[in-house]
């Protein structure tokens, strides 16, 4: 019996041990939290419409796992451009999803760039950004192994933490101001940035903290989100933080937007706060939202292609990228 008990007292102390353990894992770092995150929106992305993606892939070329030169690791891109393209546009897409690539460069009107980077904590704010602005340096360097290229028409985008990167690396081209406060020099001519697609990205994170949420999940990964991306756990009242929510930088000079978000476990309510200033600032803009829609529509919904949802975000994408990248209303000299 003596010993019954010993072992049921050592199997308590070694649990309470063991959750002592992880509660200061969890509190001294935003590793273990970030893990959780991680394996719930990063997650491989599998093939949803196989049909349409075999058809895509047959009227495209693909150059995989291309390093750029950058002082990170995670420093790959892989272009996607259709076969006998000449004079194609430039998108390059962060955080990007292989399928969507391939729909957009088999339209046969555009070359997609997909840009890899250094994920956080392992690499802190803003230098995501400025990883950004090395895969676009390196493209604009290799104009002679991209001939088909049309490297006066560029535009920009990405899907959840990629879409705010694209927009906050938009905001240094575009505005000097904003530019010297990120320490960051002016890669590309702002009149050749010709278009922004945002797949539902965090653009105003401080709204966050303003708007209370019920969603438990949500509280967790915001917080998660500050604390590994501003490198500070108490980020809440960070100069960074302001700098990095990007509804009150915007300018008349960011380019026309396509802006997109589910309304269920995203960021729905900044996108729209964006495309609002946007608009008030006489930007064109495009959107899709689901907010009068009884039907869950979750974070990354755009890449489930057999769905109307995706079925018609990607729809509005190519008309966008058409009307913007490919056929700019403005022309460039």
């Amino acid at each position: 019996m003596k010993k019954l008990k010993k072992v049921i007292a050592w199997t308590i102390v070694s649990i309470l041990s063991l959750l002592l353990v992880i509660y200061i894992a969890f509190q001294v770092s935003p590793k273990p939290s970030v893990w959780i995150v991680s394996s719930v929106f990063n997650s491989k992305v599998e093939i949803q419409d196989s049909s349409a993606y075999r058809s895509a892939l047959n009227k495209i070329e693909v150059v995989s796992n291309v390093r750029y030169t950058s002082m990170h690791k995670m420093n790959s891109l892989d272009v996607y451009y259709p076969k006998n393209g000449k004079n194609l546009p430039i998108l390059f897409w962060v955080q990007g999803v292989q399928e969507f690539a391939a729909y957009v460069a088999a339209s046969g009107n555009v070359a997609v760039i997909l840009v890899d980077y250094q994920k956080a904590p392992d690499l802190r704010y803003p230098g995501q950004i400025k990883q950004l602005d090395e895969a676009v340096r390196y493209i604009l360097s290799q104009k002679r192994e991209y001939p088909m290229f049309d490297f006066r028409r560029i535009g920009l985008g990405g899907d959840s933490a990629g879409g705010q990167i694209s927009a906050q690396y938009i905001l240094t081209q575009t505005s000097a101001v904003y530019a010297k406060e990120l320490t960051m020099e002016q890669t590309i001519d702002p009149e050749i940035i010709q278009a922004f697609i945002n797949y539902c990205g965090p653009l105003d994170l401080k709204q966050s903290l303003e708007n209370k949420t019920d969603n438990k999940f949500m509280k967790f990964f915001v917080s998660t989100v500050g604390w590994s991306w501003l490198g500070k756990k108490d980020w809440y009242d960070s100069p960074e933080l302001d700098q990095a929510s990007l509804v009150g930088h915007l300018t008349a000079d960011f380019p026309p937007s396509f802006i997109t978000d589910g309304n269920n476990a995203s960021f729905a309510e900044q996108a729209i706060s964006f495309k609002d200033r946007l608009q008030e600032l006489s930007v064109p803009t495009v959107s899709l939202f689901f907010e009068n829609k009884d039907k869950e529509v979750n974070h990354e919904y755009q890449f489930l292609y057999k769905t109307p949802e995706a079925k018609e975000c990607l729809r509005l994408t190519l008309e966008f990228i058409e009307d913007y990248l490919v056929n700019p209303l403005s022309e460039i000299n």
